[in-house]
């Protein structure tokens, strides 16, 4: 059950269950009064003083209870002797001078308290010590109504009744003050253990996160309002763990790549100086010699700027926040202006290159696509094992995908350094034994720029290594 819907029936029962139990015990307390006068058949009076103020009302409800027909009379004098013990209290009724209407038991000395209180000629009062009467006169039309009212002392008397009230409003307040207790501790139960126990999940958490302990997650099945918010916190969890994650991969790619661009340099410089102090001590002797010499120099300065180029672009992208500005292109016919260009260049130094495919429409950065593919064909070049190499790049669109494959001829990767390849700075081990082949960044630099352009890049083996890059196709006239 839900947060809310507790709620909402906590309110219900925090109103409905003192409001049940007060009535429950008002009609506890209200039975054992109707049961102290129906069993003992009403009211006594312990003294004539309690007498005389009841047998005033009660004349005063038997003036009333005299009119209509005699049976009507009698039932309704009926109704008023039912508060009356009949034990100890009685009542006669005469009409005109003869006996109308009895009620309760009399005794012996009735008749001459009776006696008695006619000598007062109208309303009067009579007592004993064991007994006492009350007289009251009412004239009905010509009807002349004698009510007299017979009273004993009894233990059940009208401030006993007065004492039972008040005890039965006491115990309707206890009543009401127990159920406001019982109803909240079972709220407390029913709705905020609720909120307490996946508070104090997140809490634990929250606590277990903090200590470093980032594969911590809450086991929470309630469907309730928490439920997403633990979601949430283990979604975050993973996150957080990812992000560390990366942020210490990025601290050791960091490092190795201080450690490679040290490697990478170290070896042009060295033969730079090398040459340098050729031409200074005069080793080399004759012009040819000398031309050699510079050629060299100027070789490794064009390799140490070209390392130093790419690392700049590839950093340049790294740090990129916004994505590059495309526009629409037609991948194919890109492809082919590019390596029209550069067809020739890359024909003399042993890769022929040829595309073929069909056309795929993407939103492209042409600045990118050109570098990616010159990347991936220097690489090809760097690497081939054969003086005349191939590489065939090949467009094609599936389903709402565009894809280029750049295949080549040439000797693969090891299947354990597929994922790696596109590391910045990592190369095969025959790669690291010829430094001044490649640099390492080629294809870190074509991953970055793929993903930019919110596209994914993979490496595979097929008789050679093929580099397969895919970027969402858009419509041709949209």
């Amino acid at each position: 059950m839900r947060i809310r819907k507790r709620l909402a029936v906590s309110n219900v029962i925090m109103i409905v269950v003192p409001v049940l139990m007060a009535l429950l015990v008002g009609a506890i307390s209200f039975g054992c009064v109707y049961f102290t006068l129906y069993y003992t058949n009403g009211f006594g009076f312990e003294s004539g003083e309690d007498f005389y103020r009841m047998s005033k009302s009660i004349s005063a409800a038997a003036d009333e209870a005299l009119e209509g027909g005699d049976e009507e009379i009698r039932n309704k004098l009926a109704a008023v002797c039912n508060t009356l013990n009949a034990d100890t209290t009685a009542m006669t009724v005469f009409k005109n001078g003869s006996r109308f209407y009895s009620y309760g038991t009399q005794k012996a000395e009735d008749a001459a308290l009776v006696s008695s209180v006619k000598l007062l000629e109208g309303d009067g009062f009579v007592s004993s010590e064991s007994r006492q009467v009350y007289r009251h006169v009412a004239v009905q039309g010509a009807a002349v109504y004698e009510v007299y009212l017979f009273s004993a002392p009894t233990q059940i008397d009208y401030n006993t009744l007065k004492a039972a009230v008040i005890l039965s409003a006491v115990l309707i307040v206890l009543g009401v003050a127990c159920s406001v207790i019982l109803t909240n501790r079972f709220l407390i139960r029913f709705v905020f253990k609720h909120i307490e126990t996946p508070l104090d999940a997140l809490s634990a958490g929250v606590r277990e996160i903090g200590s470093g302990n980032l594969d911590y997650r809450i086991r929470y099945n309630r469907n309730d309002e928490f439920k997403p918010i633990c979601d949430a916190f283990n979604e975050m969890a993973v996150r957080l763990k990812k992000s560390v994650e990366m942020t210490r991969k990025n601290e050791e790619s960091r490092k190795t790549l201080l450690l490679n661009i040290s490697h990478d340099l170290r070896s042009p410089l060295t033969s730079i100086q090398a040459y340098v102090e050729g031409l200074s001590d005069g080793v080399a002797s004759s012009e040819a010699m000398r031309r050699r010499y510079l050629d060299t120099i100027k070789r490794k300065t064009e390799e140490i700027d070209r390392m130093v180029s790419q690392l700049f672009a590839f950093s340049k992208l790294d740090a990129q926040t916004a994505a590059p500005e495309t526009e629409k292109v037609n991948l194919l016919q890109e492809t082919e202006d590019i390596v029209c260009a550069v067809v020739q260049e890359y024909a003399q130094k042993g890769l022929s290159v040829s595309v073929k495919g069909k056309s795929a429409f993407v939103m492209l950065n042409t600045d990118l696509y050109c570098r990616i593919v010159t990347n991936l064909l220097d690489n090809s070049v760097k690497y081939k094992d054969c003086a005349q190499a191939a590489m065939e790049i090949t467009v094609d669109a599936v389903g709402g995908d565009a894809s280029v494959r750049f295949a080549d001829n040439g000797p693969g990767v090891d299947e354990q350094e597929l994922t790696e390849i596109f590391d910045v700075f990592y190369r095969t081990d025959t790669a690291r034994n010829r430094p001044g082949d490649g640099s390492g960044i080629g294809l870190a630099f074509v991953k970055a720029a793929v993903e930019n352009m919110h596209g994914s890049v993979r490496a595979y083996n097929d008789n050679g290594l093929t580099v397969e890059m895919t970027l969402p196709a858009v419509n041709e006239n949209a």
